[in-house]
């Protein structure tokens, strides 16, 4: 198969700034832990761990690390000139231009997407050593990441074409949660906008994952909120930034999930943070 790639581990200290412009066709950036602030052609926005950045080769990427701890990043970078074809379902339609402005950073929550991140870490461990056909393995998990990336991408900006499907698809639910997570999620609001009514998809929900669908929404949205305190964000705005209706709301729920207050995972992000400097001077 003609093609040729790169896939690099980097990490981004606390307080650093790293410029990746590739020389080869295509880029995906995976922030597999840690958060950055990133500038592409002037347009900034802010990661989670666990998403994803799509380049063409002209463009750069800028990320700064202005968080309290080390960001970890996949920079997988290829050409693969076989399937610049006029065909539709050409494997890199979603590096298209008019692709990237409408889905250029994606966060990593649906089944499709969680799959990418394992085929990921897949491809890194391969490359480390040479095993039984190596190259086969190589070349079609980084087929299986471009045809799992574009159904992500489709499923971001196509959600028009879920009026047409003929039963609920989980994925649908995720992406929705995912895109809303700074708001008061409504499941009515939900169930109109996935065309299913709202005790089907409550039903569905529990009988595949085993977990109600509120308790998932809570779920998620505690985990962004952890995001964001890790990033400095302070913890009275935090819970408005993940739709949360008051603070008191959003206390007994984090301190129920995790067994301790916002406050004290914050002290202890920082206590973690201060140690890790430490240790870094002792070596020094």
């Amino acid at each position: 198969m003609a093609s040729s790639f790169s896939l690099k581990e980097l990490n981004i200290s606390n307080n650093s700034t790293l410029k990746f412009k590739s020389n080869l066709e295509h880029s995906l950036i995976y922030f597999r832990n840690g958060s950055c602030t990133v500038n592409i052609d002037n347009t900034y926005f802010t990661t989670i761990h666990h998403s994803y950045i799509l380049l063409r080769d002209e463009e750069q990427l800028i990320l700064t690390n202005d968080q309290t701890n080390e960001c970890t990043i996949y920079v997988l970078s290829f050409s693969y000139n076989e399937f610049d074809t006029a065909d539709t379902e050409s494997l890199l339609s979603c590096f298209n231009k008019d692709s990237l402005n409408k889905c250029r950073y994606i966060v990593s929550h649906s089944e499709n997407s969680m799959r990418v991140r394992t085929l990921l870490v897949l491809l890194n461990m391969e490359l480390k050593e040479e095993l039984y056909a190596s190259d086969i393995f190589k070349s079609n998990t980084l087929s299986m990441i471009l045809v799992i990336l574009n159904r992500v991408v489709l499923e971001n900006i196509e959600p028009e074409k879920k009026s047409c499907k003929k039963g609920l698809r989980l994925d649908d639910v995720f992406v929705y949660i995912n895109l809303h997570l700074k708001e008061e999620i409504s499941l009515d609001k939900l169930a109109e906008d996935l065309f299913f009514s709202k005790y089907h998809i409550i039903h569905e929900f529990k009988k595949k994952t085993g977990i109600s669908l509120y308790k998932y929404i809570i779920k998620r949205k505690l985990e962004y909120s952890k995001t964001l305190i890790e990033s400095g964000m302070p913890i009275r705005e935090v819970y408005h930034h993940c739709g949360f209706g008051d603070y008191s709301n959003y206390f007994r729920s984090f301190k129920k999930e995790y067994a301790c207050t916002p406050k004290q995972y914050y002290n202890q992000v920082r206590s973690k943070s201060i140690l890790s400097d430490l240790n870094i001077e002792l070596k020094l």
